[in-house]
């Protein structure tokens, strides 16, 4: 017979275990579901549309807008220059409107080739039939149309401010703090102060209107070119105080710099995952400068842990048809949380289940029976507080809750199959006395010859190992004297907060000056959240109130009204 124990095989001869080389053996089965899982990204679809991922989905309003999308098409996407001068002046002076004609004419003359494609400004724009153009233009909406956007006419006018003027009492310009100038019907002026008659504005903008249906590498390559000579006339521009400074979004931008936020917030994410690494290292093998009591290789598996949890939860989130959202990267910095969480718990119970008597096998069991359920059973609880995120009307939260739940369910079976293995590797090496992270490379003569565990002296007696090197417990003995004093060593470093916790808060928390304090400072903290609220209510009465007294004034008004013209009819027929 043949029995499994780990990656090695036993075999029973004569009523005695030999070990023997296993062959190579198929992936178990939690990988394989596992991989199958991650494949699932593959098919992954990334959602960066505003309007859905931060309108309601499920409302009237939503519904009025996939019904005018089905019958009469997407709508055009807008792209937006907003322009104001570099001093902080009138940016509706002569020169200044010079220079938007200047920005209008670049824009519409930039030109670039995408494959065996020339892509223009007229091939990206979209175009409505106009009858007094005698066809379809482009759909630009900016103060220069006043002009139809011809620089000669609006040099030729010599009463362009007060047109301008009367357009913006009209409402069809947007113009950023405009106002009247100081003299507004003198005669149009070429000086940039807005004296001489007409219109002063901070800012301005010039809208433009692109094809929803242009494809995105065509759009993204015309843009690229764009930006390219806002660059020039920024660079332009700088060297003079009254020169304009230009700025532009579009919705085609703002979904590629959705996309790009994985890549733009990569080494934020390297860092804090480095720096919690570094934490779990030293919480998990202690403050021990021993490479054989260390444990920095255990505590790197957190990293592992955590990615494979994601591609796995993604992934099978992905394979259900739920796409991933800006929001989604935010789901790793919960899952390392998580991780660490169940690692710290999972190792202190295996710690503490440690005895002369017991092997890596039997304490393994005891330390499970504790920390098994109490990462289940907080996994279960996280998994089911996520999926109430999943019935919100508001997508981006709902685009966040459902992969997240389904990452946390991959970290539990990962914690309870993959962590589980490095903790019983790391044990079997700590018991030979192997050093942390090169258990392979020669080490220092051990302190003492120490009896070790029944599963590590079985493993040791030649053969293979589970990290793969030839086992052999002469070459390196256990860290400690005795298996007493490496449970107290494991004390004095791993369980210091523990300790900390029972000798020393334990005592100061009951006691009867901290018990004052600790009821002072949660009655302050009461009090002000009770005076916060009262003054909220306040405020919002207040304003009830007013506006209460707005609708009784209307209301009297109509009244008032309603009488004198009844009292006016009278007198008419009175009369009559």
């Amino acid at each position: 017979p043949i029995l499994f124990v780990g990656s090695r095989q036993m075999c029973i001869r004569d009523g005695r275990h030999a070990p023997r080389r296993s062959p190579r053996a198929a992936p178990p089965p939690i990988a394989r579901v596992r991989a199958g899982m991650s494949m699932g990204l593959l098919a992954a679809q990334f959602e960066t549309d505003m309007v859905r991922l931060y309108v309601p989905q499920h409302s009237q309003m939503a519904k009025d807008r996939a019904y005018l999308g089905t019958e009469f098409g997407s709508l055009p996407k807008p792209g937006v220059f907003l322009a104001h001068r570099n001093d902080g002046g009138n940016v509706l002076s002569r020169s200044a409107l010079r220079e938007l004609f200047a920005l209008h004419n670049a824009t519409t003359s930039v030109r670039v080739r995408v494959g065996l494609d020339e892509v223009d400004f007229r091939s990206v724009c979209a175009r409505r039939f106009i009858p007094l153009a005698h066809g379809a233009v482009c759909m630009v909406m900016s103060p220069l149309y006043l002009w139809s956007d011809d620089e000669a006419a609006f040099l030729d006018d010599n009463d362009w401010c007060h047109k301008l003027s009367r357009a913006f009492e009209a409402d069809a310009v947007d113009v950023g703090g405009g106002e009247p100038a100081a003299d507004a019907d003198a005669p149009c002026s070429d000086v940039d102060d807005g004296r001489g008659g007409g219109l002063v504005g901070k800012a301005v903008q010039l809208r433009y209107l692109f094809e929803p249906n242009t494809p995105s590498e065509q759009l993204d390559a015309w843009e690229a070119g764009l930006f390219e000579s806002l660059r020039a006339l920024n660079a332009h521009a700088a060297s003079r105080p009254s020169g304009l400074r230009i700025s532009y979004w579009s919705q085609q931008l703002s979904t590629r710099e959705a996309k790009s936020l994985v890549k733009r917030d990569g080494p934020l994410l390297g860092a804090s995952m480095a720096f919690i690494l570094v934490f779990v290292c030293i919480v998990l093998g202690g403050w021990s400068c021993d490479p054989r009591r260390s444990r920095v290789a255990l505590g790197s598996s957190c990293a592992l842990t955590t990615a494979l949890s994601m591609t796995s939860g993604f992934g099978l989130a992905s394979t259900l048809g739920i796409p991933l959202a800006p929001v989604s990267p935010l789901v790793c910095y919960t899952l390392l949380g998580v991780c660490v969480d169940d690692m710290i718990i999972m190792t202190d119970s295996f710690d503490q289940a440690a005895h002369p008597r017991r092997s890596i096998a039997e304490q393994l069991e005891h330390g499970m029976a504790f920390a098994g359920t109490a990462i289940t059973v907080t996994s279960v609880t996280t998994f089911f507080a996520m999926l109430t995120g999943a019935v919100m009307d508001l997508p981006t939260i709902s685009l966040f809750c459902i992969p997240a739940a389904l990452c946390v369910v991959m970290v539990n079976v990962l914690q309870l199959t993959l962590f589980t293995g490095f903790l019983v590797i790391d044990a079997r090496r700590r018991a030979r006395g192997l050093l942390d992270l090169s258990p392979c490379a020669p080490c220092a003569p051990a302190l003492s010859r120490a009896p070790m565990p029944a599963d590590a002296a079985a493993d040791s007696s030649g053969g293979v190992t589970a990290s793969g090197c030839a086992a052999d417990a002469r070459a390196c003995g256990p860290a400690s004297a005795s298996p007493s004093a490496e449970l107290s060593a494991v004390k004095q470093g791993h369980h210091a907060l523990s300790l900390f916790m029972r000798d020393k808060y334990g005592s100061c928390i009951t006691a009867t000056p901290t018990v004052a304090i600790v009821l002072l400072v949660f009655a302050a903290l009461v009090s002000s959240c009770a005076l916060g609220l009262v003054s909220r209510l306040q405020v919002r009465a207040t304003a009830a109130y007013a506006r209460v007294r707005r609708r009784r004034r209307r209301h009297r008004r109509r009244r008032r009204s309603a009488c004198l013209l009844y009292t006016s009819d009278a007198a008419d027929e009175e009369d009559s």
